[in-house]
């Protein structure tokens, strides 16, 4: 493969995407049509594993990365079907729905998926908190107790006894 007159084999450049950050690896594929083909597929692909392990990369990855119909419907059904729960307090476990939240916002869709019916009100009032914009629908669900997930305040009970916040906000910009 030819950049600019220079040469990369194939082998230097499967080590290049191996050990290539998602972000980077977005703009490194949008260099030329070959790039754009073999490794655009697999950064799509890469939204799968973020699924309730990096927030702020499924957040980005749902913001930059266009999908197809069918593949918005495998992501949403992913999501439901392996939503976590958190401690709210030490007796409480409630939905984290963070990601959720996400697919709400971008309309992702989530009526032709299987949904359990305590989820579903929930989705239902993030549906009704949804405003003109991102920072208008948080500030609709901050008035939502049963959102308390997604509060700005909210950190998971476990986290917050430890000490180790590794928690992100839906209104944290990092």
């Amino acid at each position: 493969m030819e950049f600019n007159t220079i040469y990369l084999s194939e082998d230097i450049l499967d080590k290049i995407y191996t050990w290539m950050p998602i972000v980077s690896l977005l703009k490194f594929s949008l260099t030329n049509r070959y790039t754009y083909q073999t490794v655009y597929p697999k950064i799509k692909q890469t939204i799968y594993s973020t699924l309730y392990k990096n927030y702020t990369l499924f957040k980005w990855m749902i913001n930059h990365i266009r999908y197809t119909q069918k593949e918005k419907i495998n992501i949403s059904n992913q999501c439901i079907q392996t939503i976590q729960k958190v401690y709210t307090n030490p007796r409480r476990l409630d939905y984290d729905l963070r990601y959720v939240f996400e697919l709400v916002l971008h309309r992702y869709p989530l009526d032709e998926i299987n949904i359990p019916t305590d989820l579903l009100n929930h989705i239902r009032k993030i549906n009704y908190c949804h405003s003109i914009d991102r920072w208008q629908t948080i500030w609709k669900i901050h008035d939502e107790p049963s959102l308390y997930t997604l509060h700005a305040w909210f950190v998971p009970y476990d986290q917050r006894v430890s000490k180790n916040r590794i928690w992100r906000t839906i209104n944290s910009d990092s």
